[in-house]
């Protein structure tokens, strides 16, 4: 059972093309970006074995001689589920000389390219007949959820051990439910209880503010609009 945690507010975040992840969670999630040296080239291999695409930005530092396959800054979309993935591969530009770089990296879970359907339906995501306060919800006044990733969010305020439902069909591609402590200090900004599910247009929703250990689906599940998770 996936219920609200002690500060009795899920906050919902939906309509997303792709959703940044907090530090906690890029530190969980089954993807990594690394160079690997292959004769007299490097390659930049990525490797998702999660549920989602991930969707990664590379750009170059202080290059010297060095001659990649491709532009930079580079913007690719990682396949779910995919094994080893050469990126780019990064030459000398003049043969036979010595060659530096370093590389700067982000990711973010989803595919940037996603948007949502334009008959997209959510319902709410708690049970039909049941009625809640909202807290903050785009166009409206907000106290947090100034920045980007949480542009769509919505703040229901729940009693504690309210069941929770999706709020469209999809696939389970991110779960968290081991944390157990709350509040307002900065040290737990990036650590919280959440669901993602991705949806068939790759949008992904966000579940979160949930309670330790009240999580009832997995990474890869695939789940109704309606269905507690």
């Amino acid at each position: 059972m996936l219920i609200v945690s002690k500060q009795a507010v899920l906050m919902f975040v939906a309509v997303f093309c792709s959703l940044t992840l907090m530090a906690a969670e890029q530190q969980n999630y089954p993807f990594t970006l690394e160079t690997i040296k292959e004769g007299n080239s490097n390659s930049i291999v990525a490797r998702n074995r999660g549920a989602a695409a991930v969707s990664v930005r590379i750009s170059l530092a202080n290059s010297r001689n060095a001659a990649p396959d491709r532009p930079f800054p580079l913007y690719a979309v990682v396949p779910p589920g995919s094994g080893s993935i050469s990126v780019a591969r990064i030459r000398p530009a003049a043969t036979g000389a010595s060659y530096s770089f370093r590389t700067q990296t982000s990711w973010m879970l989803g595919d940037y390219h996603a948007r949502q359907s334009a008959g997209a339906i959510y319902r709410l995501p708690y049970a039909n007949g049941l009625a809640f306060h909202i807290g903050q919800a785009p166009g409206g006044p907000l106290s947090t959820h100034r920045t980007p990733d949480s542009e769509f969010a919505v703040d229901i305020g729940m009693p504690e051990r309210t069941p929770v439902v999706a709020a469209r069909d999809g696939i389970v591609v991110y779960t968290e439910a081991s944390e157990s402590y709350g509040g307002r200090h900065p040290d737990l900004m990036s650590r919280a209880n959440a669901v993602r599910i991705q949806h068939s247009d790759g949008t992904i929703a966000l579940y979160a503010h949930l309670a330790h250990g009240g999580v009832n689906v997995f990474p890869g599940q695939r789940v109704k609009a309606g269905m507690q998770i």
